[in-house]
């Protein structure tokens, strides 16, 4: 459904996808069975080098799974 909105949307626009264990060990997270949302906030919050600009305790989980996306991507264009 997200592929089809994104086509009718612009269909030039690309859609990128990256699977959860990359998102989760680019924030932080040492991969192990069971790992969940609650994981990757927690290795977010022990970064030294993130600078909040909200109180991430008020973030829901999609917006923390934002963040480590886009941290995915920072590390990625690095």
């Amino acid at each position: 459904m997200i592929r089809q909105a994104v086509m009718v949307y612009d269909s030039h626009m690309p859609l990128n996808l990256v699977d959860p264990p990359t998102v989760k060990r680019a924030a932080g997270v040492v991969l192990r069975r069971g790992t969940d949302k609650e994981d990757v906030k927690q290795a977010l919050l022990g970064r030294q080098d993130l600078v909040w600009g909200v109180d991430i305790h008020v973030l829901d989980e999609h917006s923390i799974d934002a963040v480590a996306v886009a941290l995915h991507y920072y590390q990625a264009i690095l």
